[in-house]
């Protein structure tokens, strides 16, 4: 958005789209509402934004809520983690800098991944819980992770 008007016309609309699901899953029971994935501009630049959201959305919904931050540039960033019952991540970490890094590499690079995220757990003092994860079973996943090519090429290598 280039103007608060702008911003404002977009939580308004993002507003009533998420209190009419939200609204939805009361209605069905839902044991677990996500109240939005990597809409990481507005999540960094509009805290009271989305804590108004999310205010609205305990209104309708009685359940526990999450958000589902990128793992590149915005979970470790969110301040309103406080007002959820969890920290999502969408956890695509590349794990090597190699198309076929050895176990060691893949076990030492993904326990510090866990322990980024540890520490975002820590300073919120809330649940993390892997909103999404995966490595497709190709050559160089671990490099990209968050690329899905075609099954006939391979994942792009760094550089």
């Amino acid at each position: 958005m280039d103007t608060e008007q702008g911003w404002q016309s977009w939580f308004a609309n993002y507003e009533r789209f998420i209190l009419h699901y939200a609204a939805l899953a009361e209605r069905e029971n839902v044991a677990l509402f996500c109240i939005g994935v990597e809409l990481t501009r507005t999540t960094i630049e509009r805290e009271a934004d989305w804590r108004r959201v999310i205010e609205r959305v305990r209104e309708r919904y009685s359940g526990p809520i999450v958000y589902a931050a990128n793992w590149w540039g915005e979970y470790d960033r969110i301040a309103f983690w406080d007002a959820l019952d969890y920290i999502g991540v969408n956890a695509f970490f590349p794990l090597s800098d190699h198309a076929n890094p050895s176990m060691a590499v893949l076990r030492a690079n993904a326990e510090a991944v866990a322990e980024q995220i540890a520490a975002v757990q820590r300073l919120a003092n809330k649940p993390v819980i892997l909103t999404e994860v995966g490595f497709k079973s190709i050559n160089g996943t671990s490099v990209r992770p968050w690329e899905w090519p075609r099954r006939d090429r391979a994942c792009r290598q760094p550089g």
